[in-house]
C-alpha cells in the first residue's frame, strides 16, 4: 500500500506509470462508486484473478495484488482515516442535520417570502413587482436558497443610481459566483430593470473574444 504525499494528478500519474513499466495492470475505479464499493470490487476481482499483477489508485492511495491480508475495511481505514462504522455515522449525522435545516428553512419560507417582496418592491420598479412576488418563493425554494435574490438587488440598486457599468460588473464579480449562479444572476438582473447592462456585459465579452482570435 501506499499513500502518496504528493497527490497532484501529475505525480499520481507518474507513481501509476512506473507501476504500468513494471508490468502491473491499473484496475479502474468506476466514477461514482464509494470507497467500500470500490474496495470491495478490487478484492473481488484480486480473487478471480490469483497472480494477476494489478493496482488500484483512491484518492492517491494505491494498493496493489502484493498487498497481504487486504479488506475492504482496511483499504477505507487507509484511503480515509476512519473505519466503515465512523464513516456512516458521519454520513448519518451529516443528513440529520442536512434534514433538520430543511425543516427549520421550511418554517421560515413564509416570513423570508414577506420579507423578500417587501425588499424587492422597496428596489425595484413598480412595473417587475408582480414578476419579482412571482419569483421569491421559487428562488427561495432553489439550490441557493435565495443568495441570487439579494445578489440581484444589489446590482439592481446599482444600476439604478446611475453607477458605471463597469463598477457594477467589479460589484457583480466580488458576488463570488459559480458558473451556475452567474449566469441565473445575469439573466435576473436583466428580467428586473438591468437588460442595458446585461447587454453591455455581452457585448464586451463579444470584443474580448475578436481580440483573442486576432493574437
Amino acid at each position: 500500500m501506499w499513500d502518496l504525499k504528493d497527490k497532484s494528478v501529475e505525480k499520481v500519474e507518474e507513481f501509476k506509470q512506473n507501476l504500468r513499466s513494471l508490468g502491473f495492470r491499473e484496475w479502474d475505479v468506476v466514477l461514482g462508486k464509494n470507497i467500500a464499493t470500490a474496495s470491495q470490487e478490487f478484492l473481488e476481482f484480486l480473487s478471480k484473478n490469483p497472480g494477476r499483477d494489478c493496482f488500484v489508485e483512491m484518492n492517491g492511495c494505491i494498493f496493489s495484488s502484493l498487498d497481504k491480508d487486504l479488506t475492504v475495511e482496511s483499504m477505507v481505514k487507509f484511503v480515509t482515516g476512519s473505519t466503515i462504522e465512523e464513516l456512516e455515522q458521519a454520513r448519518k449525522e451529516w443528513l440529520e442535520k442536512i434534514h433538520k435545516e430543511e425543516e427549520e428553512r421550511k418554517l421560515q419560507m413564509p416570513q423570508l417570502t414577506k420579507e423578500y417582496i417587501e425588499k424587492g418592491h422597496s428596489i425595484l420598479k413598480r412595473e417587475f413587482w408582480e414578476k419579482w412576488d412571482e419569483c421569491v418563493p421559487i428562488r427561495l425554494e432553489d439550490l441557493y436558497h435565495g443568495m441570487e435574490l439579494d445578489c440581484t438587488l444589489e446590482l439592481i440598486q446599482l444600476i439604478q443610481s446611475g453607477e458605471d457599468f463597469q463598477k457594477v460588473e467589479e460589484a457583480f464579480d466580488a458576488q463570488g459566483h459559480s458558473g451556475m449562479s452567474y449566469s441565473l444572476v445575469r439573466s435576473m438582473v436583466g428580467i428586473f430593470g438591468g437588460s442595458e447592462f446585461v447587454l453591455w456585459l455581452k457585448e464586451k465579452a463579444e470584443k474580448q473574444k475578436e481580440v483573442s482570435v486576432v493574437r
